[in-house]
């Protein structure tokens, strides 16, 4: 997002993300200086400038920003109603690009000077931002011209979602920036929408759906079309009575905000809207993919579903546990969702999606990421198969979608080669392994052995245990030793040596 702040707020926002991002929010001033490449002198006025900003907008009960002149520390501490993204937003919203870029939304100018005048720059700093704009839009199919009147046009339905990342990250659900249509109302139209589509009263993803039906709407009335002959793939259609139903109520529903058109360009615009509404898609809401996805001609041509199945199919192949019926039908209707996104919105969604605030698959918990390597090396592996090649181009996006899919959509640790542990305390083992299987066991299939056997893969002790009781004990197993009262240094060592036995098993079970 930082292609729209304003130069000299761009080091403030890389000064304050890299405190933010230091562990505890305590950040050295040495590493400030390396990160966002300054000299003393120039952090020390960084750091003043960012007090002044917080100070004249009033954040200074939502945000503490101080340094400490005696251990070189700075130190950063937010409201529990206060985030990072808050803060940033400040520098977004107040940024000359944003500003053109939001006016562009609605209006055109007749010149260059009327731009400039109305956003109270100068005629030079104008044509620069527009020049820099555009180069970031051009791989979106966008463009903002300028020898005549300045306007923002191309492809509608990459400038749609542009906008519709763009609003969400800067306004989420504090401010509505649409004085056409009213958010409850918006809400009312999308009852009458296919239930396969979407459930307008789901909380999952309702801003979202919120912002792009607005901001379609918007376009609409001024007269800004999606090409339906230029799209992709094709487009949605209901199959069963009841969904037929439902689509012809949202058709004649679009007519409150679409006055002037026919009842034939109302159901295209249905149709342009529930394909975008699942673009947006999954939403955890729906637990079985729409019929449109399984019966539609075209997609069947294109072999749509056999590629969702294909990569699910051969995951499922190398899990522990097959996929129970619910998940496999959960995760069939995410891949299917994911890959019309990719082929609704094509390569623009690769500039599109880093818009949004930082959503990945990796992980800072050490347990998290043992669950997401193993998922992304099966993912991985499926993804370098000839058969994949149509994805090439969204390799990275992909990916990223397909881990987060797996990882919302199965309990990951029953799908993995069980391990044993044997729990070894002075008094009684329940407490020791109540603690451990209680923090491992939504990421590890854990089983706890009543006795020293073969069986067992690892050994959790809080005694010591001599090398002459290992040895009469013949004991071979890897032995973790942690405290009475485990501390953080021991959910660490546990973790990495149960990530270990997991991958070794993991291995095995997939050879």
């Amino acid at each position: 997002m930082d292609f729209i702040v304003d130069k000299l707020d761009k080091k403030k926002l890389l000064f304050i993300q890299t405190i933010f991002e230091s562990d505890h929010h305590i950040c050295t001033l040495e590493t400030l200086l390396h990160s966002v490449n300054i000299n003393n002198q120039t952090a020390i006025s960084i750091f003043h400038s960012i007090l002044e900003d917080i100070r004249l907008t009033d954040l200074s009960e939502s945000i503490d920003l101080s340094y400490s002149q005696t251990n070189r520390l700075f130190r950063l501490q937010l409201s529990d109603s206060f985030t990072i993204q808050n803060f940033m937003n400040v520098y977004i919203l107040r940024s000359t690009k944003f500003k053109l870029i939001k006016s562009l939304l609605t209006t055109s100018y007749d010149t260059l000077q009327d731009a400039a005048d109305s956003l109270h720059v100068s005629y030079s700093h104008v044509r620069r931002m527009i020049a820099e704009l555009n180069l970031y839009f051009e791989p979106m199919g966008l463009r903002i011209h300028s020898r005549r009147k300045v306007n923002l046009d191309g492809n509608e339905i990459s400038l749609r979602f542009f906008y519709t990342a763009l609003y969400l990250t800067t306004y989420g659900i504090e401010y509505w920036p649409f004085a056409s249509f009213n958010y409850l109302e918006l809400s009312e139209l999308l009852d009458d929408c296919p239930t396969e589509v979407f459930e307008s009263r789901s909380l999952d993803k309702n801003v979202l759906t919120h912002y792009y039906l607005a901001i379609h709407l918007l376009r609409e009335r001024q007269g800004f079309s999606i090409d339906q002959e230029k799209t992709l793939i094709s487009l949605y259609k209901p199959f069963s009575p009841s969904h037929q139903e439902a689509f012809q109520r949202f058709s004649v529903s679009l007519g409150k905000y679409l006055p002037y058109h026919s009842v034939e360009k109302l159901r295209k615009e249905a149709q342009l809207i529930c394909s975008s509404l699942l673009a947006l898609g999954s939403f955890s809401s729906i637990e079985t993919a729409p019929d449109f996805f399984l019966l539609d001609e075209q997609l069947n041509n294109q072999q749509f579903t056999h590629k969702a199945l294909r990569i699910i199919d051969r995951v499922n192949h190398h899990l522990y546990i097959p996929l129970t019926t619910r998940e496999r039908n959960k995760i069939l209707y995410s891949v299917l969702c994911l890959h019309y996104r990719v082929a609704y919105i094509g390569k623009p969604l690769n500039y599109i999606q880093t818009l949004l605030p930082y959503y990945s698959h990796q992980a800072i918990d050490a347990r998290k990421r043992h669950k997401i390597q193993h998922i992304q090396a099966l993912v991985e592996n499926e993804m370098k198969s000839n058969e994949f090649d149509w994805g090439k181009d969204f390799y990275d996006y992909l990916l990223s979608q397909y881990c987060l899919i797996y990882d919302k959509n199965i309990e990951f640790e029953k799908h993995t080669a069980p391990i044993t542990i044997a729990f070894l305390s002075i008094i009684s083992n329940q407490t020791l392994q109540n603690d451990v299987c209680q923090y491992f066991s939504s990421y590890f299939n854990l089983n706890v052995a009543n006795s020293l056997n073969d069986n067992v893969d690892i050994i959790i002790s809080e005694v010591p245990v001599s090398v002459d009781t290992i040895s009469a004990l013949r004991l071979h197993q890897p032995i973790i030793h942690c405290h009475q009262k485990l501390v953080q240094s021991d959910y660490e060592k546990i973790t990495e040596a149960l990530a270990k036995i997991a991958r070794k098993n993991f291995k095995s079970s997939n050879e």
